[in-house]
């Protein structure tokens, strides 16, 4: 059933009714500037939020583009229905890949999201995005585009230049120089007015252009009260301290730890870079020292990796407290990671690898889940857009050269919505023989003030933490609570820990009760009956989950009318093998519903099911749409399993019309499947890919999440992971089991050592050809029960079909009773 388009208008007047008098401010400032605007509120303040209440007084121009880093594009999507609970989720569009051109050129789509990284050379999504001439256009992050010769500010460039609209949003919009401020600014700048003027211009007059020893050097800063005035025509820019007076405090605080000796050893062979760093601090090049630097900085994070986890657990330890652990070199968080799981310190970890989907669920678990501590986070992969307001504290186990890095990190906890003061700690070791932290410390400071003067127009901003001495105090386990009293039973107002625990049993005096006046029984007799006669049924509505977000939007049956938008996540208390449990409807509209008996249904369904019917109008009971029967076209080949649903193009998942065969009714053109079997990975990982972001590595028959076991496996060393597959049923080594992959579970560990792809239909039954929803994850002690199963079905076929169209040699060889009885008789 079809639903009308969502009203702008409407959502737009909700939508201004529920943000913060600041943020219509920010609102008021974009329609005055004609939609040209550069938001640059410090992180936290809803940003987001902003951009999609003022684009909205543009609707009649959408369809609108927004740009953002990868790690973001679905926490957008996220943003747009929480925002815009009537709208359909089909009104958003995600870009999933280079060659996803539908995505951007699809008509019915009001927010086409995508991200920097497919503005790249030969990328088709930034030629379709050019073509297509967008009149509304939000850049989330602008700072990205703070180097103009990068191929992403060229491609960008044309676009945003030819927006009616043009919304930019970052809450460090120079990160470290004001130079990085030019893309930005001539993306805004009115031809007309030419506020900033040419590049050269610009740099000359704000950034204190010279000649120096390698051409000219731009990194500096000049006129800067000039440039925050200039700035105040296109940007709006608001600080925590100015407009959240009731937001807690940000606490900074230098903590100095100790460098390990092996650590010692090699930065005494980095001293040229160190004497680079200082030269550094001086405001001299040292991108010829780069490399060295980069090694020297490793080195400094990897030399406190036991102190700063210690750090850590004493942090947590006696407490119930959460914290963001940010780290920036991979060798650096995996020596954290290792560190906690051996303390057994519940971790999530987000760095570079992880899945945007999956980063979405890991946060919930942070947010949610009380027996998660800490989240080990890279400062530049989850340093942005993650909303991690759960933690009391953030630790920075590395120092960012780049200060802005580190202010986006800090305020993933420290945002709006927050309800207590947040201590960041800063894990620095003090001595320069062993480690850069020192010198890193002085040229952030440098940064800060220079940017501080640029954007803020303050003459004192510093990032200097106060340095404090810490004393461990012991902390009370167990807080004192005030004894219940038993007035109501005639204790006269004792405690009831004080009473003979005989008084429990003992008889209560009765009361004689009291019999309610005759009108009154008469009423409830009434009541009571009419209930009897007329019992409850719970209304019935429509539903349409979003594919994108998860998010559920109820409908009126009778009048297709919008009621509600919920997100399950706030309803769901458990979801496990055993079934789901839901706690109460936050919607009173919803309540004495059917909600409650669709969501138990819709997480019953397998997660492949769900997808198939996601951001489609349903009802109860589910319908799950189901194959073709496998039997009528068997497939044995292993290798031609299909990893993309029927009707959707392979490569760019475009709608396949009725009587398109192009490259066999599998894409919508000839160069898209000859695109894809270019450039397709093997099947077996691309299966295994897509099955994980819908069931996470979980075993859909005993429940176990065998891909936390793989991670807490990689994460140890041999000796530890031996004793953790101990304790895991199915995974234990055994002494007489010499295969290769318990070997390599304690040497090297693999993912798929731990969980497979099944196919439900096994591929020696004619389930080669088949679509995702033929595959199951199983940990690999149920793969290996279920393939044992398999091979006995085998053999009893091989019997049957052998022994199927002969005769049964025991008749011919048998010998009649009647000729026994005969030779008896001789």
């Amino acid at each position: 059933m079809a639903r009308p388009p969502f009203d702008a208008g409407a959502c737009r007047l909700a939508m201004l009714e529920k943000l913060m008098p600041f943020q219509r401010e920010g609102v008021a400032f974009g329609e005055r500037a004609n939609g040209r605007l550069l938001i640059g509120d410090e992180m936290g303040l809803g940003k987001s939020a902003q951009a999609i209440c003022l684009v909205l007084a543009y609707a009649g121009e959408f369809p609108a583009l927004i740009v953002c880093p990868a790690s973001l594009r679905y926490s957008w999507a996220h943003e747009l229905e929480k925002w815009l609970p009537s709208m359909p989720p089909g009104e958003v569009c995600v870009a999933k890949g280079r060659a996803d051109v539908e995505a951007v050129s699809r008509k019915r789509c009001s927010f086409c999201i995508v991200t920097y990284s497919l503005f790249a050379k030969g990328s088709k999504v930034a030629e379709a995005a050019r073509k297509r001439a967008f009149r509304v256009v939000v850049v989330d992050e602008s700072h990205y585009l703070r180097t103009r010769d990068s191929q992403r500010t060229q491609l960008l460039a044309p676009i945003m230049a030819n927006a009616a609209r043009l919304v930019l949003l970052s809450g460090t919009p120079a990160l470290a120089r004001p130079v990085e401020l030019y893309p930005q600014l001539s993306a805004l700048d009115d031809a007309n007015k030419n506020l900033f003027g040419t590049y050269s211009e610009f740099t000359k007059s704000y950034c204190n252009a010279h000649r120096g020893r390698f051409g000219w050097d731009v990194s500096g800063c000049s006129n800067a009260d000039k440039l925050h005035a200039l700035l105040s025509n296109v940007m709006v820019r608001r600080l925590k301290r100015n407009v959240l007076t009731q937001l807690p405090a940000k606490r900074r605080q230098m903590v100095v730890v100790e460098g390990t000796n092996a650590a010692a050893e090699a930065m005494k062979r980095l001293g040229d870079a160190r004497a680079a760093v200082a030269a550094a601090v001086g405001k001299k090049s040292w991108a010829s020292e780069f490399r060295a630097l980069s090694e020297a900085w490793q080195l400094s994070g990897i030399a406190k990796v036991q102190s700063s986890a210690a750090y850590v657990v004493d942090l947590v330890s006696g407490s119930t407290s959460k914290l963001l652990v940010f780290a920036h070199h991979k060798a650096v968080v995996e020596g954290l990671h290792s560190e906690l799981l051996r303390k057994e310190i519940g971790t999530i970890r987000i760095d570079g690898a992880t899945p945007p989907k999956e980063r979405q669920r890991l946060v919930d678990q942070f947010q949610t889940n009380p027996d998660v501590r800490a989240g080990l986070l890279s400062v530049t992969a989850a340093g942005e857009g993650l909303t991690l307001t759960a933690a009391d504290a953030v630790v920075f186990a590395e120092l960012h050269w780049t200060p802005g890095v580190m202010c986006q990190a800090e305020d993933r906890a420290h945002r709006i919505g927050l309800t207590h003061p947040i201590n960041v700690h800063y894990l620095v070791v003090r001595d320069p023989a062993l480690s850069l932290d020192s010198h890193l410390w002085t040229a952030i400071a440098r940064k800060v003030a220079t940017v501080g003067r640029t954007i803020d127009g303050e003459q004192d901003a510093s990032l200097d933490a106060t340095e404090t001495e810490f004393t461990k105090d012991l902390v009370g386990f167990f807080a004192a609570e005030d004894l219940a009293t038993n007035r109501r039973g005639g204790g006269g107002g004792k405690p009831l820990v004080e009473g003979d625990i005989r008084g429990f049993f003992a008889p209560k005096k009765k009361r004689p009760a009291e019999l309610p006046p005759p009108a009154a029984r008469k009423k409830h007799l009434a009541a009571a009956a009419s209930s009897l006669e007329a019992p409850t049924t719970k209304r019935k509505l429509s539903y349409r989950v979003s594919r994108n977000t998860g998010r559920v939007q109820a409908f009126d049956r009778e009048s297709d009318g919008f009621l509600a938008s919920l997100d399950p996540r706030d309803i769901v208390v458990s979801n496990s093998a055993s079934g789901v449990q839901l706690g109460d409807l936050p919607d009173d509209l919803l309540r004495g519903s059917d909600a409650r008996d669709f969501l138990a249904a819709w997480f019953s369904l397998r997660a492949v099911d769900r997808d198939g019917l996601s951001d489609k109008i349903v009802s109860l009971p589910l319908r799950v749409p189901t194959d073709n029967n496998p039997k009528e076209d068997e497939c044995f080949d292993r290798g031609r399993a299909a990893i993309f649903e029927a009707g959707v193009c392979g490569w760019c998942e475009a709608k396949l019309d009725d009587d398109d065969d192009g490259g066999g009714a599998r894409f919508c053109s000839w160069d898209h499947a000859c695109e894809y079997s270019l450039r397709k990975p093997n099947n077996s990982k691309a299966v295994r890919a897509q099955l994980f972001a819908l069931e996470h590595g979980v075993c859909q028959l005993c429940g176990r999440d065998a891909h936390a076991l793989y991670v807490r496996a990689k994460a140890l060393e041999p000796p530890e992971r031996f004793q953790l597959l101990l304790s895991e049923p199915g995974f234990a080594p055994s002494a007489s089991n010499k295969r290769r992959d318990h070997d390599r579970r304690l040497t090297a560990p693999v993912e798929g050592d731990f969980w497979q792809a099944d196919h439900i239909l096994p591929v020696a039954e004619g389930g080669g050809c088949c679509s995702l929803r033929n595959f199951r994850t199983l940990c690999v002690p149920c793969h290996k029960a279920e393939t044992e199963k398999l091979r006995l079905r085998l053999r009893a076929r091989k019997n049957k079909d052998a022994a199927r169209g002969s005769h049964d040699l025991r008749s011919f060889l048998r010998i009649d009773d009647d000729d026994d009885d005969d030779d008896d008789d001789d």
